[in-house]
This record gives structure tokens, sequence and C-alpha cells, in this order.
């Protein structure tokens, strides 16, 4: 080979160097391709830990309504014994009672009393 030219030396060569280059690019592609599936699952699992806290969310918020709605029940019946106690002449409920009560703490959804 000490007395090749560039282009022997090419020739000789020639096959060996694009297989190696081909090796290169078969692991670039293969590093991509990993790296790309692991994107993907690691995006899948952070959708799964959103997805969820997404429930978790939604079933307490569908605890906490249920739970107003049974309080905003109860004060709709208090408030009703107090309008037909005031239409029949009477004077409401005695201050301290369970229908007493400010109508603001029917806003925030409080129990009253």
């Amino acid at each position: 080979m000490k007395g090749m030219s560039m282009g022997g030396l090419m020739r000789a060569r020639g096959p060996e160097l694009v297989l190696e280059a081909l090796f290169v690019v078969l692991a670039v592609l293969v590093a991509l391709a990993v790296d790309e599936w692991n994107e993907g699952r690691e995006l899948r699992a952070q959708a799964d830990l959103a997805r969820a806290a997404v429930m978790s969310e939604l079933e307490s918020n569908q605890a906490e309504l249920a739970a107003g709605r049974e309080s905003m029940a109860e004060m709709l019946i208090a408030v009703g014994k107090v309008v037909e106690s005031l239409r029949k002449g009477g004077e409401g409920p005695p201050r301290g009672s369970a229908a007493s009560f400010p109508i603001s703490r029917m806003r925030h959804g409080r129990r009253p009393g």
C-alpha cells in the first residue's frame, strides 16, 4: 500500500469505507428511534399522571357538590318554614334557631348556625 496513489487507495478501501458509513448511519437511526420511543413512553406516563389527577379532582368536586346540595336542601327547607311562618303572621323563628341565618351564608354554601 506504500506505493498506491490516493485513487488506488480509495478503490481498495472503498467498499470497507462504504460499509463503515452504512453502519454509522444505521447506528444513528437506531439511536434516534430509541430516543423517540423513550420520549413517547415518558409522554404517555405524564399523560396518565395528568389524567389520574384530573379524575381525582373531578371526584373530589363531585363529592363536594353533593354535600353542598344536601346543605342547600336543608337551607331551602328552613327558608320555606320561615316564609310560611311569616305568611301566617308569625314572627319567624327565634334568633339562634337552625332557620335563623344570614342570607350571605347561603351564597357561600355554609351550613346555617
